[in-house]
């Protein structure tokens, strides 16, 4: 279901790496699969890679007139076919076809083309029909596809500084009555001050005769 259109390279990758570590994995215990296909290629709802049907025949003996597109006519199963046919399985996935060859060589669809230089001869000598010509294991095949494998990083967001709300500032402006009894009381102290100043003055004689007759005028004296 996934093959009817071209998976994405960093979806690709996950798979096609969980893959090779499970067919390194019965390399490593000389078990080949013998049939690779994207038919015995499960995947789980957390998209965890399962190989299964190893060591059955392929499903074409039934009808001969169909072409197996994931295996050579003839060929030993060994680790090296299982290399081709997971090759063969990379193609499709990338391309939402399987691989054909004109004249021995394989047809590039546009969007095979389109793929990193370096996946695109990985999977060219998968595909080769000399078998000196693929890689030697599905470790080296995991080699040359991990460095595409993009992580996925945790993204920090940057967190606004909470502001405390703004404080209101009152301005209160009091206005306080005047006590206009203690302003006279000044000035007459000021006054007094000034008028005792005068009177121990050298003229502070004439001053005492001048008030002398001021108030004896008004009858108060």
């Amino acid at each position: 279901d996934r093959l009817v259109e071209p998976l994405e390279l960093q979806t690709f990758l996950k798979i096609a790496i969980q893959a090779c570590k499970g067919l390194a994995f019965a390399h490593q215990n000389r078990i080949y699969h013998g049939n690779l296909r994207p038919s015995n290629m499960l995947l789980e709802s957390n998209m965890q890679v399962k190989l299964s049907d190893f060591g059955l025949d392929e499903h074409y003996r039934v009808k001969q007139e169909e072409r197996n597109w994931y295996g050579v006519a003839n060929e030993a199963s060994d680790e090296l076919s299982d290399i081709y046919a997971l090759g063969a399985v990379f193609y499709h996935a990338l391309t939402s076809m399987p691989p054909s060859f004109k004249d021995g060589r394989l047809v590039k669809s546009q969007h095979f083309i389109k793929l990193p230089a370096d996946i695109q001869r990985l999977i060219e000598r998968m595909l080769s029909k000399d078998r000196d010509a693929r890689p030697q294991s599905v470790e080296a095949v995991s080699s040359e596809l991990l460095p595409y494998v993009v992580e996925d990083k945790t993204v920090v967001k940057e967190v606004e500084e909470v502001k405390p709300p703004e404080q209101l500032v009152r301005t209160v402006v009091e206005y306080k009555r005047v006590n206009w009894l203690t302003i006279l009381l000044a000035v007459l102290f000021i006054l007094s001050l000034l008028l005792n100043g005068l009177l121990l003055s050298k003229e502070g004689e004439q001053i005492k005769r001048l008030i002398t007759q001021f108030f004896r005028s008004m009858g108060l004296y």
